[in-house]
């Protein structure tokens, strides 16, 4: 089973510190705002990828799996045979990014 990590970033920060022991059939997602602020961020997923153990809609976004010394995180569970599938990071209307982001 493939292990994914993708570090989004809000600002060009260090990267995250490597979690020392993977989760299999998750992907995770870790965001850094520098001003700590994450109340209503949330991560709205999509794409064939994707297990469906969430119910994700725009309105509901993935609430956070924890936080650390970064910044928050989520574990996306993803199917054995994941190739690909999109994300973004929001609150409300508001985008981390303009772009739709990607993991394959």
């Amino acid at each position: 089973m493939r292990v994914f990590r993708f570090i989004a970033l809000l600002l060009i920060l260090p990267l995250a510190p490597v979690q020392a022991h993977p989760i299999p059939g998750y992907f995770i997602v870790h965001y850094n705002r520098v001003g700590q602020d994450y109340a209503g961020w949330g991560l709205h997923v999509w794409g064939d990828g994707v297990e469906p153990t969430r119910s994700v809609t725009w309105q509901t976004p993935l609430q956070t799996d924890g936080r650390d010394s970064f910044g928050i995180f989520w574990r996306v569970p993803v199917s054995s045979t994941m190739s690909t599938f999109s994300f973004i990071i929001h609150k409300g209307d508001e985008k981390n990014t303009p772009q739709d982001m990607h993991a394959q």
